[in-house]
């Protein structure tokens, strides 16, 4: 369920009609596996949706339920969206006062994470109020590709500090997780590769 994309894992490059750009590096890979999360009669969250367009939170959409698409920017509002989605102007890393506690089937997050810092920790501690007992957080970040290379243009998300961030929250990787990054998708002048996760409650 854990680990690195890989090169020969499937991908796509359009979502709901929407071409991915060539610079959207990981996001073929990450819309192809994250999107086969989403079932019918969900309840979810697009955690960081983004207030420039991402096409993801339509997708999910165009399955789900019901979607609340989560960024904490009011440009957000600005984008059109289908009557089964709820725009949430919020910063994720607090309590979000218009979801309540165990309210959500299951949490994405796509290529976020990274960009939190230490706010990664109340982050997940966050989804984990937010779950249904059963629910799932399907998330994915960039990491270090080479730990011992500097990340010159996107610090990355080391996985220890993950790691120690989920084990803080209450939830666990469900399934194995496998680290290695051989044939990993990889940016090799940001030295990023990109890691992919399915949590759930402790």
């Amino acid at each position: 369920m854990s680990g690195f994309f890989r090169w020969d894992d499937p991908k796509i490059g359009e979502v709901v009609g929407y071409a991915l750009p060539p610079d959207w590096w990981s996001r073929p890979y990450e819309y192809a596996w994250a999107l086969g999360f989403a079932k019918p009669g969900q309840v979810v969250a697009d955690m960081g949706c983004g207030w420039m367009y991402r096409p993801f939170k339509d997708a999910l959409a165009g399955v789900c339920e019901h979607v609340y698409a989560v960024d904490q920017n009011s440009r957000l509002l600005a984008q059109s969206r289908p009557d089964n989605m709820t725009f949430v102007i919020a910063n994720f890393s607090r309590k979000i006062e218009a979801l309540e506690a165990g309210s959500l089937d299951v949490i994405f997050c796509i290529s976020v994470l990274e960009d939190l810092g230490d706010f990664a920790d109340p982050a997940l501690k966050e989804f984990g109020r937010l779950l249904k007992d059963d629910g799932l957080v399907v998330l994915t970040f960039d990491a270090p590709y080479d730990d011992n290379s500097p990340t010159p243009v996107y610090p990355g998300l080391p996985l220890q500090k993950f790691n120690n961030a989920v084990r803080a929250a209450g939830l666990r990787h469900k399934g194995m997780a496998d680290y290695r990054k051989d044939n990993a998708v990889n940016h090799s002048e940001w030295n990023l590769s990109c890691f992919h996760c399915v949590l759930e409650k402790r």
